[in-house]
């Protein structure tokens, strides 16, 4: 320690000058840039977040829709009896519908009777 400021005490007043110059320019801006640094980090981590939470609404939605818009297809086709009467009706809904890859139709016994793949599902993968 004692070395440090015998050597300080022999630079001459142009050098001490110039080390004070570039510690009081340097020291404010490490400050400066570690504040910036940590609000930013911040912000974009709280921003990313609510993004995905809009997101995920927007997809919750969006598949609530599809399911609620399929069951009242249901609902209309069950209480015209098309149902009992033509299980094909059901099948072509289901097959037309945006949200259903793949429609099996299953007989009692569980071994499939009808199998197709939807319309939209088609178009997208060819």
């Amino acid at each position: 320690m004692r070395a440090l400021i015998n050597f300080l005490h022999s630079q001459t007043i142009r050098n001490k000058v110039l080390v004070f110059g570039v510690v009081m320019s340097t020291i404010p801006l490490l400050l400066i840039s570690l504040f910036y640094y940590s609000f930013v980090k911040s912000d974009l981590e709280t921003r990313i977040l609510e993004k995905q939470h809009l997101v995920l609404e927007n997809l919750s939605g969006e598949i609530d829709y599809e399911f609620s818009q399929t069951f009242q297809r249901i609902q209309v086709l069950a209480s015209l009896n098309l149902l009992n009467e033509k299980q094909s009706a059901l099948y072509e809904l289901l097959q037309q519908s945006e949200s259903v890859e793949e429609v099996i139709i299953a007989d009692d016994k569980g071994f499939v009777e009808k199998k197709g793949i939807a319309i939209r599902a088609q178009h997208c993968r060819g």
